[in-house]
């Protein structure tokens, strides 16, 4: 019987796990590339009329928001409606702080609609990307990277070759700090700023692995480092 459990238990977090890292792995980089060909896409601009903005809750423990916006706009005399407020496949998904737009908007209100000149009715309110399809590609793909082209390093010795080693260690923290700090969307004309997280990183990376060595080298050996007696 317990056999029988712990199999069932490594079942169910075979279920668990193997769809959660498939997504992490696939969904979100692909959610980034939908978004890129939705910004192409939609290169037109126009003034649009908010109908309604509410807040909605996502169920569960956990929960996020998400802005729930309709709208109008006018292109060549025919008015058109629309309720996407941004790009990409998982544009309805809830996230931390996700209603923000929606808290700011009344019906009423005259709001910024980007659409497609060869299709007027898909259209949408945020240009750019969801935090998330950049964020959390860097974080597994950068890891990914990690694992396959540093080689392991030993306690007390310098990262080897050195520099691809920074530069690679940059790519995951560069994203756990995409997520956690910038707004649900990363505007076209923000996305410099993961760049400049980026280089941060690499700049913090560079000086914090010379002055580690020097002290495990020259410093007294630390209490899990000396020999018991």
């Amino acid at each position: 019987m317990g056999r029988g459990f712990r199999m069932t238990g490594k079942g169910l977090l075979i279920l668990i796990f193997v769809p959660l890292l498939i997504g992490l792995f696939f969904m979100m980089p692909a959610d980034f590339c939908w978004s890129s060909w939705h910004l192409l896409a939609a290169q037109e601009t126009t003034t649009g009329v908010v109908v309604s903005a509410k807040e909605s809750t996502g169920e569960g423990r956990g929960h996020g928001t998400r802005s729930d916006i309709v709208y109008r706009y006018r292109v060549n005399g025919t008015e058109y409606a629309g309720s996407r407020v941004r790009p990409g496949f998982m544009d309805a998904a809830y996230e931390a702080d996700g209603s923000e737009l929606a808290r700011g908007l009344k019906p009423g209100d005259a709001i910024p609609v980007y659409y497609s000149g060869k299709d007027p009715s898909f259209a949408f309110l945020l240009k750019g990307w969801p935090k998330w399809s950049v964020g959390f590609s860097l974080v597994v793909w950068g890891a990914f990277a990690v694992s396959l082209w540093c080689p392991d390093r030993k306690k007390g010795e310098r990262p080897s070759p050195f520099w691809r080693y920074v530069f690679l260690q940059a790519v995951p923290f560069t994203g756990l700090i995409t997520v956690a700090i910038l707004d649900p969307v990363i505007l076209v004309t923000d996305f410099w700023i993961p760049f400049l997280i980026y280089a941060g990183v690499v700049l913090l990376g560079a000086g914090f692995w010379p002055v580690r060595f020097r002290r495990t080298q020259s410093g007294p050996p630390t209490r899990w480092l000396r020999p018991r007696i």
